[in-house]
């Protein structure tokens, strides 16, 4: 459960690390790039309303069977929960011990974007 690459594409311009390198950049797809971590930027900046915002744009999106329910955001919330479980259970399961499993890593969907 991973994102897609697209395209690489390098550069000649020198990138800093333990030696110098070549600088490259990595398209990725996926469905959707929505991460935990665009909810925590609206939420510790105390910007509730555009976490509701960013909540009802998902659910139109990938969740629009519950658009009209009045429990909306908890049966999302619920179903991103358990996508995430079974994200972290299948690397699990394949011996992937994935050292950088945060927010920015991981797409609301249950899709590894970075590892």
């Amino acid at each position: 459960p991973t994102t897609r690459a697209l395209t690489i594409v390098t550069s000649q311009q020198p990138v800093y690390r333990e030696q110098p390198e070549r600088g490259a950049m990595l398209m990725r797809v996926a469905e959707s790039h929505v991460r935990f971590g665009h909810f925590e930027h609206f939420y510790y900046r105390k910007q509730p309303e555009q976490v509701r915002q960013l909540a009802d744009f998902v659910i139109a999106h990938h969740w629009p069977q519950l658009q009209d329910q009045a429990e909306r955001y908890l049966l999302w919330f619920t179903d991103v929960v358990e996508r995430t479980a079974r994200l972290i259970a299948h690397w699990q399961t394949v011996g992937f011990a994935h050292g950088v499993m945060n927010t920015d890593n991981m797409s609301i969907l249950g899709i590894t974007i970075d590892y």
